[in-house]
Formats: C-alpha cells, structure tokens, sequence
C-alpha cells in the first residue's frame, strides 16, 4: 500500500505513541479520489459476481441470511431434533462474536431465540481443524453471553448447523448430530449440539433436495419456495445491490482495516529496526570510548594507536 506524506505521519504518530485516532487514519487513507473510486468498483464488483454465485458461497449466503428470520427458521426446523418454528428473534450475518481474550470468530449467520442460540456456517473447504474451529465457536459464543451479563445458569442451548462439502464421517448420511453422551449411550447433556450437513449427499429426499438447491445458480429451477424467493431479491434486480451493500461496505472497511494494520505493522517494524541500529551504533560508540579511557590508563595513545589499530 501506498501513503501520501499525510498518510505516513499518522502511521509514524500513532506507532509512536502520540495521538491519533481511526477517523484520522481513514480521513488519510480517503483523501485519495482514486482510492475512493476503487472502493466503490470493488463494491459492484462484488455484486456482479453474485450472478454466478450458488449459496455455498459464503458471501451469497452470508448477504440472503442477514436479518433473514424466515431462512434461518426454515434451516433450523430441518436439522434440529423438536425445534419449534417461529421462535427465532434476530439473525445477523458476518457477526462477529464479542470477546474479551481470547481469540474471536466471524460466523455466517448467527440467530437467537429466547432459549436457543442457532449457529449457521457454510465450509467449503475440507480442514482438518475443521471440528476443533466448531469447538472454539462454541466457546466464544458462551463466552460472549458470559460478557453480557448472563448467568452459568441461565446458559442458552447452542446449536451449530455445519454446511460440510464432504461426508465427515463416510456414513452416506444427509447429515449428523452430535450431543454430549454418556458411555452408555444416553443423552445427558443437551446444551450444545453440532450438526454436520453433508452436502454431498443426492438423496432423493428433502435433504437432497435442499443440497440440489445450495448447488443450483439459477432460482428458478430451485425445489424450495423460501430459498428460490430469497435468492431471487438479491439476483434479479439491481435493487439486490441496495440490499447487499451494506455487508459489502462492511467487507471492503475489513480490507482497508487490514491494509491499514499491515502498512502500520511494516512502518513499526522500519521504525523499531532504526532505533536499534542507532543504539547499536550509540553503543558500539560508548564502548569504544570507555575501552580507550581504561587503555589510557595503561598505555600512551601512541602505544594503544600501534597495538589495536586505533586511529
């Protein structure tokens, strides 16, 4: 990334310690025309891609779940072993978990009820730290409720329905649900349940159905009501834009976050190396100067030029 004169003092003051604040560091990295028209052919961009996008895409997905309460339900009531329908409240998309210390998540879709939190994530791309990352999603979300004010308590049940691109467990099944069991195989615990949907699976049922439909690129030809309605407001009119723009500006402020933070931690990593060098330097000086002064104390100077070479 390139700064202007500007740019580079703000970076030097606020690696230095000296007053700046975010709005003075995006003011800077806005003053540029050419940066602000970037954004903006980013921004469409992004739209115009979703033309081609199916819903395994996490940003398609992502942008048809925000504050989609109707799709979340219609998900949940699928994998959820006695889910009631019409409990969810709120679905927020791209959420980031709040958090104290430790490290956070950004979930797809993330919905809540009064007594069930319901978790949505599109993977993709086959991890073996896939089912560890479920486990940490899991403990920032009871973490963040725990920042929040709630009780142990009073802890809300937690379900993580896991889109998979491939069968975890080699089962051939639509999906699996995991709860908290004991040795004998009873169901002690129902606080949190994960859920791994196979969406490899081409059953002719309703879940091969539903996979049939995250697959599928045009709407029209898709099996469920509420999907191919949904997917049809942001592909089919160029009002789709008004409605994705809002997670789009929140993706591209990310990129220019992340730019920032890499041009700030380059400078930092510049500035920190010339301080050093110049105390190196200070040192390697002050040492120079105190080995004469106990030479001196020895020898002559002439005797200490000839013997150690020093002019």
């Amino acid at each position: 990334m390139v700064l202007n004169s500007g740019g580079r003092e703000l970076l030097y003051r606020s690696v230095s310690g000296l007053p700046v604040t975010l709005h003075e560091c995006r003011t800077e990295y806005d003053a540029d025309e050419r940066k602000r028209k970037k954004r903006a052919e980013r921004i469409d961009e992004l739209w115009k891609s979703l033309q081609d996008k199916t819903l395994k895409d996490d940003v398609l997905f992502r942008i048809v779940m925000h504050r989609n309460t109707e799709l979340a339900d219609f998900i949940a009531s699928f994998f959820i072993p006695g889910y009631e329908k019409g409990c969810i409240e709120e679905v927020v998309s791209n959420y980031e978990i709040p958090h104290a210390v430790t490290k956070t998540s950004r979930l797809d879709a993330y919905a809540e009820s009064d007594s069930c939190i319901i978790h949505i994530e599109m993977q993709n791309e086959r991890e073996d730290w896939s089912f560890s990352r479920a486990w940490q999603y899991n403990s920032n979300i009871i973490n963040s409720f725990i920042l929040r004010g709630g009780e142990y308590t009073s802890l809300p049940r937690v379900a993580h329905i896991i889109f998979m691109n491939w069968d975890v467990y080699g089962g051939g099944r639509p999906y699996y649900a995991l709860t908290m069991k004991d040795q004998d195989g009873i169901e002690r615990d129902k606080s949190v349940m994960f859920i791994y949907v196979n969406m490899n699976y081409r059953g002719s049922d309703r879940y091969g159905r539903l996979n049939a439909d995250l697959e599928c690129k045009n709407y029209r030809k898709m099996y469920y009501n509420v999907l191919r309605r949904n997917v049809e407001r942001i592909k089919s009119v160029k009002g789709g834009m008004n409605m994705a723009k809002n997670l789009f500006e929140q993706m591209v402020e990310e990129e220019v976050a992340i730019e920032l933070e890499e041009a700030k931690a380059e400078l930092k990593a510049k500035i920190y190396d010339e301080v050093k060098a110049e105390c190196h330097a200070e040192g390697r000086a002050e040492g120079r100067e105190s080995f004469l002064r106990i030479l001196l104390k020895e020898s002559s100077p002439t005797e200490i030029s000839r013997k150690y070479g020093i002019s």
